[in-house]
C-alpha cells in the first residue's frame, strides 16, 4: 500500500511499487527510512521496493534478491545507485518505508506494478507498508516453485552446459 504524507492511498502493489527519475535525467536523491531508524540516504535512478512475488521481476533485475514467497519481508533495492555500497535490503514487512525526495533532488515519478500513479516533487514523502489485506495465491501441490524458478532462470546443477559444437 503506497500513502502520501496526508495518509491518502494512492495505490497498492502486488509486485512492485517504486520510486523513479522519470523524465528528469539527473540522478535523484532519496532519503529512506524504515519505520522510525534512518536508512540512507541515495542517489539513484530510483528505489525499488519489491514484494516476495515481485522479487524476480524488476528488482532482480536491478541486483535484488529471489525472496521465497512464504517470506514476510519486502526488498529495497536501488536502481543504478551512484554509490557502488549501495546494495539491496531486506527488511520485515510489519515496519513501513518511507522514501523522501529530497529537497537538492529533481522530481520523480512513483510507480506501481509499472503504471504510473504520481509526480513527486523535490521534499516528497511517500510511506510504504504491507496492507492488512492479503492476496491468496493458489498453488497446485505438484508444482515446486523452486523447480519452476530454477528452469525460467535456466539453473543446471554445475552451471556448466554442455557445447553446441563440440568447442570446450
Amino acid at each position: 500500500m503506497i500513502e502520501d504524507p496526508k495518509r491518502r492511498i494512492l495505490g497498492w502493489a502486488l509486485n512492485d511499487a517504486l520510486i523513479i527519475r522519470g523524465d528528469n535525467p539527473h540522478l535523484i536523491s532519496i532519503s529512506a527510512r524504515i519505520g522510525q531508524r534512518r536508512l540512507t540516504n541515495y542517489r539513484c535512478d530510483g528505489l525499488i521496493v519489491a514484494t516476495p512475488t515481485g522479487s524476480t521481476a524488476y528488482s532482480l533485475a536491478a541486483g535484488g534478491p529471489i525472496i521465497s514467497p512464504e517470506c514476510s519481508v519486502l526488498t529495497i533495492t536501488p536502481i543504478c545507485p551512484q554509490a557502488l555500497t549501495n546494495r539491496s535490503v531486506v527488511v520485515n514487512s510489519t515496519e513501513p518505508i518511507e522514501m523522501k525526495l529530497d529537497a537538492t533532488s529533481g522530481p520523480g515519478v512513483v510507480q506501481v506494478d509499472g503504471m504510473t500513479l504520481a509526480k513527486a516533487k523535490p521534499e516528497s514523502r511517500i510511506t510504504m507498508k504491507t496492507s492488512k489485506e492479503s492476496v491468496p495465491i493458489a498453488f497446485l501441490p505438484e508444482i515446486n516453485y523452486y523447480d519452476i524458478l530454477g528452469e525460467k532462470l535456466k539453473w543446471h546443477g554445475d552451471g556448466i552446459s554442455k557445447p553446441k559444437y563440440g568447442y570446450a
